[in-house]
């Protein structure tokens, strides 16, 4: 018998576990297109700068699991629609089973300290796109990789789609 996971939505939860920030950004309406908010000197989750950079995601592909020892990700999707799954690992088990979906439609930013375990999944239908804002440079020895299959079990891409409610998988 297969067991389930239950996966956690961070939006509209009322207490966020250790580690997780997720926070409402603005979007300010412009005649000549809107200007995105993602992170301020003074904001919860700005830990300092190291580097800022953007990722295409392609709809349906989950990338590899990966875990940062000292980076701090501050994580905003301005174009398109991404889901981020966070998991913790405990000796060989793992453990406390969150999501957030990210996007034009719901803009805000996930701040993930280290020791969190991630995935993400362009949502699609096209390319989206991701940015990233680390409190320092990236050092590949700094973070554990697993590829997309050997993390916890994902839930079907289409229970994302809707970014509300526990989902098991």
């Amino acid at each position: 018998m297969a067991s389930h996971l239950t996966w956690s939505p961070l939006a509209g939860a009322a207490v966020m576990p250790s580690g997780l920030v997720l926070t409402p950004e603005r979007q300010i309406p412009t005649s000549g297109g809107a200007v995105f908010h993602a992170l301020k000197q003074t904001s919860a989750g700005f830990k300092g700068f190291g580097e800022a950079y953007f990722s295409l995601v392609d709809a349906q592909t989950a990338r590899d699991w990966k875990c940062h020892s000292r980076m701090t990700l501050n994580l905003v999707v301005p174009v398109g629609k991404v889901a981020f799954l966070l998991a913790r690992r405990v000796g060989t088990s793992w453990v406390d089973y969150h999501y957030a979906v990210l996007g034009s439609e719901n803009y805000a930013r996930l701040t993930v300290s280290p020791g969190w375990f991630m995935t993400f999944v362009g949502l699609g239908p096209g390319q989206s796109l991701l940015m990233n804002l680390a409190d320092i440079v990236h050092d590949p020895d700094e973070a554990e990789r697993l590829e997309a299959g050997f993390g916890p079990r994902l839930p079907d891409t289409k229970q994302l789609t809707m970014g509300r409610g526990p989902i098991a998988s």
